[in-house]
């Protein structure tokens, strides 16, 4: 619920962890990525991490509010080749 501490997913792969606050009528999101491949990989990080927080932030009611979400990204070893 928005009166929960926060709700934390944890894994040893690429995605190794998601950190959902509800803090001063903000859905806060932060993803950390062990690793990841900017070029051929990353665009469906972002799109897992959008589709995630949407379902989070529907299960939590806010839509009817319309409060804003935020999301931070760590990218621990971004593989960038040119």
């Amino acid at each position: 619920t928005i009166f929960s501490r926060r709700f934390v997913y944890t894994d040893n792969s690429c995605l190794s962890m998601i950190h959902f606050l509800y803090r001063e009528n903000t859905l806060e999101a932060n993803f950390v990525f062990r690793s990841t491949n900017v070029d051929k990989t990353f665009k469906y990080d972002l799109k897992f991490s959008h589709y995630i927080t949407g379902e989070i932030y529907k299960m939590l009611g806010l839509v009817k509010k319309k409060n804003p979400a935020v999301m931070r990204f760590t990218l621990n070893s971004a593989h960038v080749v040119w």
